[in-house]
């Protein structure tokens, strides 16, 4: 049995301590399990991982039945693996058998325990990963998180593989494949793609993919400087400045163009400026800002 604190072993002695008093600071599950019990064998390893996992959000107290013979009878296990869930000294649930973990994570979560469902986990995972620096790591806990959700069904589950989806494509842009990142984007549900991070997330991408180096930079401003009344010039500039991250600057050489002719390239100076929007985000000063200019340039 592993030695972390989340992880008790339970007898009759200390029954009362450890699963009854302790459930009034924390949840306790108590896993009724034997040594001869193939299903416990492997009920008993991913119950120990979650303790572990969800660090205090409950107690995990492990009972073999073999040595403490008398407690499981006088509480009723006639099952092995049995595990019962106690809040507040009260017994609120149990399950007996084999669950696998998703479903353990599902039992947990619908009594509010830990760190909720398997999606929320990976995406945890991930930032942790991130915070270190380890763009292999997070990718990893993503596609494991996504490939678990593949078979979820609800609401919830649904919402959770798109926040899993979004960041996995967000990661997989961050290492340079900003190909692989818009598949990915293109399998999430309609919903999650029009929602304001989808958006967000795919006008990064285009906008990224249109990245341009310093001396490339340098040439595109040159080119305006010398024909400041090639407007497709003037397009590809703006669009070049939002992708290194000068919003500012995109956004007023945009404007300017449209400014001069709104119709040009079927709209493509206020393509880019909606682009540049979803990529900030709604609640930019920006965003708010530039979004009046445009809307009095094209309809007044």
């Amino acid at each position: 049995m592993s030695d972390s604190k989340w992880i008790v072993e339970g007898s009759a002695a200390n029954f009362m301590q450890v699963a009854i008093e302790a459930s009034h600071a924390a949840p306790v599950l108590v896993d009724f399990w034997a040594t001869w019990c193939g299903p416990c064998k492997a009920l008993g390893p991913i119950l120990e991982k979650l303790a572990i996992e969800f660090d205090g959000a409950f107690t995990l107290v492990k009972i073999d039945t073999d040595v403490e013979q008398q407690l499981a009878a006088s509480l009723g296990i006639q099952s092995l693996p049995t595990c019962k869930l106690v809040i507040g000294g009260q017994l609120v649930d149990e399950f007996s058998g084999a669950l696998p973990e998703a479903e353990l994570r599902r039992f947990l979560a619908h009594h509010g325990i830990g760190a909720g469902p398997v999606e929320d986990v990976a995406l945890t995972s991930a930032k942790r990963a991130l915070e270190q620096g380890d763009l292999d790591g997070a990718e990893r806990c993503l596609r494991e998180g996504a490939a678990r959700l593949a078979g979820e069904t609800g609401p919830s589950a649904a919402e959770s593989a798109g926040d899993v989806g979004l960041m996995l494509s967000a990661v997989v842009a961050e290492r340079g494949d900003t190909a692989g990142a818009l598949a990915i984007l293109d399998e999430l549900a309609p919903s999650v793609q029009e929602s304001e991070r989808g958006r967000a997330l795919r006008a990064k991408l285009h906008l990224g993919a249109e990245r341009a180096d310093d001396s490339e930079l340098a040439a595109l401003v040159a080119a305006v400087e010398a024909a400041p009344d090639d407007l497709a010039a003037r397009v590809t500039l703006g669009r070049a400045l939002a992708a290194a991250g000068r919003h500012a600057e995109a956004l007023r050489m945009l404007m300017d163009t449209i400014h001069v002719d709104r119709t040009f390239g079927e709209g493509s100076a206020r393509v880019a400026m909606l682009e540049v929007f979803d990529a900030l985000g709604a609640d930019s000063d920006l965003v708010h800002e530039y979004r009046r200019e445009l809307q009095t340039a094209l309809f007044v």
